[in-house]
Formats: structure tokens, sequence, C-alpha cells
């Protein structure tokens, strides 16, 4: 089912009293009750409502939505939004934490995955305006792919940006990348949709993993990286969430516990293998579209399957 998310920007600029709060308080104060009324009406007369997400929330050009909550009042605000929809996931921009974070523009993500609710917004597009700009080129879908992977494998979501033109429609060009893009996810969809970020720690630029139950999922960006380490075995810690490759050193001795169920007792070995995009090593890769191909393979000990998703364009 398709979710609803409602944008919504507290401030106006037709009210004085943004540009001098203080010194003009009854302005102000009508430019936040218009923003109340204005909620309430998103909130009760458009059917359930799944996110709010408030923008701009500042005064004056300048500060933070934090350094204006003493005007808006965040707290009375989200609870009159949530007495429509209890269920309302809210952003963290109206001055109050959020039911989320937001990491904002089209920079890389990196690192380890991020143990808070959170999302990636950018835009489709070069990222220097979330509104429409003539001639505003459109992201790789390669590129877009990889940004992808690297959010979902550190438990986040990915809010893309589309800008209609002033005729409200869409350009052709950023309507061939949604396609793009929606085929490359629709074939890839088991390892994205209902998954989380994890258990394996990602590699920046190499691998990342997501998971559901007992399956997991492997992202892969570089696959040369990638086969030149990992090629003969993969081995899962299951104390420390992270790959390794080769057979690791002696298990550490865990008090009250065998040496075999304290160390790394997940050696990961090729199944099932079809080369259709080639083998190096003992890791075969098949084909599942023109951006991913897979490897699957499964433990020895716990015969849970992990199934590994490429997301190289050249498998």
């Amino acid at each position: 089912n398709l979710r609803v998310g409602i944008y919504y920007s507290n401030m106006d600029w037709r009210f004085p009293g943004y540009f001098d709060p203080k010194g003009k308080p009854e302005s102000a104060q009508a430019m936040k009750r218009q923003a109340y009324n204005q909620v309430e009406e998103l909130m009760s007369r458009y059917g359930k409502v799944d996110i709010l997400w408030y923008d701009g929330s500042w005064l004056n050009h300048s500060g933070s939505d934090t350094t204006a909550a003493w005007l808006w009042e965040p707290v009375a605000l989200n609870k009159m939004a949530r007495k429509y929809n209890p269920e309302l996931l809210i952003n963290p921009r109206s001055g109050w934490e959020g039911d989320f974070y937001c990491d904002e523009g089209s920079h890389e993500i990196s690192g380890k995955i991020i143990p808070v609710p959170w999302e990636k917004d950018m835009c489709l597009c070069s990222g220097t305006s979330w509104g429409w700009m003539a001639d505003d080129p459109v992201s790789d879908l390669d590129w877009l792919i990889r940004m992808l992977a690297d959010v979902i494998t550190r438990d986040g979501n990915l809010l893309l940006n589309v800008a209609p033109d002033g005729q409200g429609a869409i350009p052709e060009k950023v309507k061939t990348r949604v396609r793009e893009l929606g085929s490359w996810v629709r074939e890839n969809a088991e390892s994205i949709y209902g998954t989380r970020g994890g258990p394996v720690e990602p590699v920046d630029k190499v691998y990342g993993t997501t998971f559901r139950d007992n399956r997991i999922y492997l992202h892969i960006q570089d696959r040369n990286a990638f086969d030149g380490v990992y090629r003969h075995r993969l081995y899962l810690s299951r104390t420390e969430g992270r790959l390794y490759p080769g057979r690791p050193g002696p298990p550490r001795q865990a008090a009250g516990r065998n040496q075999r169920g304290a160390g790394y007792d997940h050696p990961v070995r090729n199944r099932q293998t079809s080369a259709d995009c080639g083998g190096r090593g003992d890791l075969f890769y098949r084909k599942v579209s023109k951006q991913a191909c897979i490897m699957e393979s499964h433990t020895i000990r716990s015969r849970k399957i992990l199934r590994i998703w490429s997301v190289i364009s050249n498998c």
C-alpha cells in the first residue's frame, strides 16, 4: 500500500514577525496560529497520514529549528497532530527531536551501521536545489544504486526528491532515471524491503549487508576488492558481526561456553553455482540483471542461507 507523507514549512515570509519575532510579537503569534491551523487541517481532513515532514522552522533566515522552538512550541504542535493520527511519524525539523533523524544532501554515507532510526534525504538530480531547475543534471544510475545500498546496509531509509517543473510536469530525463532505478529495485526487492541493516558492519565502497529473519543479503559494490580478500571462504563472527576472509585464528574462549561455540563457527562455502558472470577463485556469480549478480551460499553448521546481491554494473 502507498503510504502518505505530508511536507509542511512553518515559516511564512509574509509575516513581519518572521523577520523580527520579538520586536513584532503580535505578527509572530499570528504566523504561529496559522501554522497550527494549517497542520490541524492537514491532519484532520485528508484521511490517514503516515509521516509529517516539517521544514524551515527557523526565524529571520538564521539560527536553526531548535533555536526557534520557543515560538513554535513543537511539543504542543505535534501532540495536536497526533490527536488525529496516533501512529504518525514526525521528522526532527519542528524544533523537537522527532521520531527519526535526517541526513540531508547528496554527500556519501560511510562508516558503521547507524543505531537509531534515520533516513537519507536527497535529490535525484544535482542536489543544488530541492525545486526544479532547468538543465539540472540527473544523477548517474550506478551512483544512485550505490547510494541506496549504502543507506540500507546502515539501517536507513532513502527519501529521493523529484521536482516538477513550472507546469507540474516531471522532465523526461528524470522519469527515465526513476524507471531505471525502479526496475533495479523491483528485481532486487527481496534484499531491500522488509529488511534491516546488518548484522555485518559495512566496509566503505566494498560491501554491506541487510537481513531478514535467518537470511543475510550481501551488497557488493567493488567486486575486485571483495574477491581479492574473500575469494576462498567467508567466516561470519557471531560475537563481532564481521565477515572474515580465509580461516581465522583460534576462536577465543568464552566463559561457560565451549570453544566451538565461542568463535568463528560460521564458514560459508560455495553452493549450487552458475558461472553466467564468470567466477574468481571459489566465488561464482549468477547474473540476475544488468546491474546485479548474486552468489548463493550457505553456512556449514547452521544451514542458513546467505544470499549475496551484487550492485556492480559490470558483473
